[in-house]
């Protein structure tokens, strides 16, 4: 299978590109801004060959393509792929905006093109074992909450489709969809330093989730009570399942390195299951329409957030 790679930033470099150096089915074509960074790149993965741009890469006719730019440069550029009939894998946020994310949908099947936004969460290995326990549980209450060490943001929209929106899309993987009550976000001297925004979940119950970037460090929890059940997971980390009578608990044992987690974080089952999809022909949209659905409900928080000053 022919691919291209366009984008060779942080990501890239951390999550995406080891993955596919490693496969053996794959031809793997880059392409960045800069001719420096494609070099850099080469260097690093031999294998792997070079187009000049965008264009050049179209040219070359790959079967699949992943989009790892700016997330204000997705629609373009997915717009192009899809247009030529190149399977698209996104990492998310898949647009700036959801009215674009669903022009990007209708376009995608319309070629009839795999068309996927990257939620690596969804399939990290203990989070799907903590969503065993979840699934056909009557949720009373979920609290999802993400800590960073990010001082510097100021752009509300500009955060929240970059960092939270994983932690609302998580919140839709264990709990459905849902309906924001409200939402407030504190600033001090024009950065945020928190955002708290309550839900009510479609089947019920009531969702919380808690954000701050003016933190120690990352963090990322989830918390599910229901039923006289409790379910609490550590990101990539760890897993508890309690009841009134007992206490079961998971640990993934992995280092801390990136290089040595990416199958705990989810991306190389992620990246597979992209692939199966564009051998088999399956799963065309389903994907993007999920993570449009997350985008919605992001675009709810901004709808209604309070902004509450401190200067």
């Amino acid at each position: 299978m022919q691919v291209g790679v366009i984008g060779l930033g942080s990501i890239a470099e951390r999550a995406y590109l080891p993955v596919l150096y490693r496969r053996e089915d794959i031809n793997v074509t880059i392409t960045s801004r800069t001719l420096e960074t494609i070099n850099k790149t080469l260097k690093r993965y031999p294998k792997f060959r070079s187009a000049e741009d965008l264009k050049n890469l179209i040219e070359l006719k790959p079967d699949a393509a992943f989009v790892l730019t700016p997330k204000d440069t997705h629609f373009a550029i997915c717009k192009e792929l899809l247009g030529a009939g190149i399977d698209v894998y996104v990492e998310k946020p898949g647009t700036f905006y959801s009215s674009e994310l669903r022009e990007l949908i209708a376009l995608a099947e319309r070629q009839q093109r795999v068309f996927m936004v990257g939620f690596n969460r969804r399939y990290a290995p203990l989070h799907v074992q903590a969503h065993s326990h979840v699934e056909g549980l009557s949720i009373s209450t979920a609290i999802f909450q993400k800590t960073r060490h990010q001082p510097g943001s100021t752009e509300l929209r500009d955060l929240l489709i970059e960092d939270p929106i994983h932690l609302i899309d998580i919140l839709r993987y264990y709990c459905g969809d849902a309906e924001v009550l409200a939402a407030e976000c504190v600033k001090r001297e024009g950065k945020i330093i928190s955002l708290v925004c309550t839900m009510a979940l479609d089947s019920g119950g009531n969702a919380l989730l808690l954000f701050t970037p003016q933190s120690g460090g990352w963090s990322e929890t989830y918390t599910i009570h229901g039923e006289g059940k409790t379910i609490r997971v550590d990101a990539f980390s760890s897993l508890r399942v309690k009841t009134h009578t007992e206490e079961t608990g998971w640990r993934e044992t992995y280092a801390s390195a990136w290089k040595t987690t990416l199958s705990a974080r989810g991306f190389e089952p992620e990246i597979d299951f992209f692939f199966d999809c564009v051998a088999q022909r399956r799963q065309l949209q389903d994907t993007a329409v999920d993570a449009l659905k997350t985008q919605m409900l992001a675009e709810q928080i901004l709808d209604k957030v309070a902004i509450r000053f401190l200067d």
